[in-house]
C-alpha cells in the first residue's frame, strides 16, 4: 500500500484511469508515427472515442470518462488546443506535437500528457529530441523529490535551474494542483494585474507536501531561456470547467444548461466548441463566466515561434515514497 491516506478501493481506481490514459496515447502516438491518422480533428475524436469506450467496460456503477477532452497542438502552441475547420488541421514533418488527455473514474483522476516529434530532419533531431529527455528527467526528479515534508518551492526551484542549464525555461505561470486544487505550485512565477491594479495571476504559494496528496504535474518548457518571452491568445478558449462555486443563476437558459453540462461533466474539464454552436448555451456559457462558477484553459501561443514541449502526469505523495500513477498495460 502505497499511502494509509487513499483507500485500496480508490487506488484501484486511479490507476484504472491511468492505464486508460497510457493506452489511448500510445494508440495516438501509432497512428500518428505510423502515418495512420494525421488529421487533428480525428485524432482528437478518436481519443476522447476510445476514453468513453474503455471506461464503459469497468466499474460501470461509478460516473466516468473523460476528465481532460484529448488536446492536440503544435510547436509554439502552449496547449489546450481543440482543433476547428481550419487552414493548419494536418501534422506535417517537422511538427512538434503535444498530446494531453484525462480519465476520471468515480472521481479518481488521470492526466496524462506527452510530446512527440514528427519525421523531424536528422540535422535538427538531436537539438529537439534533447527537451524531450530532459522532461523525462524532470519527471523522474518529481517523482523521487516531491515527498513527505519538501517543500513545493524547493522543487520548483530546482526544475527551473534544471531547465536553465539546457537554455530553455519552464513557461510562465505553469499549474501543477493537488487534487481538491487547494495547494498548487506555479512554474515560471509572473505576476498580472487588471487596469485597476488588482493581482489576477494566483498568488505564488509555498507549502510541505503531505501523504496521501494527489498531485496532476504539468511541466511545459520553452526552448528558449531569453526573456521576456511574449504570448498570443488568438482564439477564445475551447476548454471550460465548472469549478465548486456556486451561484443563484438568473437566466432560466443559464440554469438549463449549468443543469445538463455539469450533469455531464461534473468539475471535470469539456470541450465547449459544440455548446457554443447553440444559441441558447451561449447565453449560458456568458452567464457563468460572468459568475466566476464556469473558467477557461486559455489557448496560448509564443509570439517568437519559439517550440513548446510539455509533459503530464499525476502521482500519489505516499509515507517513504511518491508514485507515479501506473500508465503502462500490465
Amino acid at each position: 500500500m502505497i499511502t494509509d491516506k487513499i483507500s485500496e478501493q480508490d487506488l484501484t481506481k486511479y490507476n484504472a484511469s491511468a492505464k486508460i490514459c497510457g493506452m489511448v496515447m500510445d494508440e495516438l502516438i501509432q497512428r500518428i508515427q505510423g502515418d495512420i491518422l494525421l488529421n487533428i480533428q480525428q485524432l482528437q475524436n478518436y481519443g476522447d472515442t476510445r476514453i468513453i469506450e474503455e471506461c464503459s467496460k469497468i466499474y460501470k456503477r461509478e460516473k466516468s470518462g473523460i476528465a481532460y477532452p484529448t488536446s492536440i497542438c503544435l510547436n509554439n502552441c502552449v496547449g489546450n488546443y481543440i482543433y476547428e475547420e481550419d487552414e493548419r488541421n494536418t501534422i506535417e514533418p517537422g511538427d512538434i506535437v503535444k498530446i494531453t488527455l484525462g480519465v476520471t473514474i468515480g472521481g479518481c483522476v488521470a492526466d496524462l500528457g506527452k510530446t512527440i516529434v514528427y519525421k523531424i530532419e536528422q540535422d535538427d533531431y538531436n537539438d529537439t529530441i534533447k527537451y524531450i529527455v530532459l522532461l523525462e528527467e524532470l519527471q523522474d526528479y518529481i517523482i523521487e523529490n516531491a515527498i513527505v515534508g519538501e517543500t513545493n518551492d524547493e522543487i520548483r526551484i530546482n526544475i527551473e535551474s534544471k531547465c536553465t542549464e539546457l537554455d530553455c525555461f519552464p513557461v510562465e505561470n505553469t499549474i501543477s494542483y493537488n487534487s481538491d486544487k487547494s495547494a498548487y505550485m506555479i512554474l515560471n512565477y509572473k505576476k498580472y494585474y487588471d487596469n485597476n491594479d488588482e493581482l489576477i495571476s494566483l498568488q505564488n504559494l509555498c507549502f510541505d507536501f503531505e501523504e496521501g496528496e494527489v498531485y496532476s504535474i504539468d511541466l511545459k518548457i520553452i526552448c528558449e531561456d531569453e526573456e521576456p518571452l511574449t504570448y498570443m491568445q488568438p482564439y477564445e478558449p475551447h476548454i471550460y470547467q465548472f469549478n465548486n462555486n456556486y451561484y443563484n443563476l438568473k437566466l432560466k437558459t443559464s440554469r438549463e444548461f449549468l443543469k445538463i453540462v455539469k450533469g455531464e461533466h461534473g468539475t471535470n474539464a469539456f470541450n465547449c466548441l459544440p455548446y457554443k454552436q447553440v444559441t441558447m448555451a451561449k447565453a449560458g456559457i456568458r452567464e457563468c463566466l460572468k459568475n466566476n462558477i464556469l473558467t477557461t484553459h486559455p489557448i496560448l501561443y509564443n509570439k517568437n515561434n519559439f517550440a513548446i514541449f510539455s509533459k503530464k502526469f499525476t502521482i500519489i505523495v505516499g509515507k517513504e515514497k511518491t508514485v507515479m500513477l501506473k500508465y503502462n498495460k500490465s
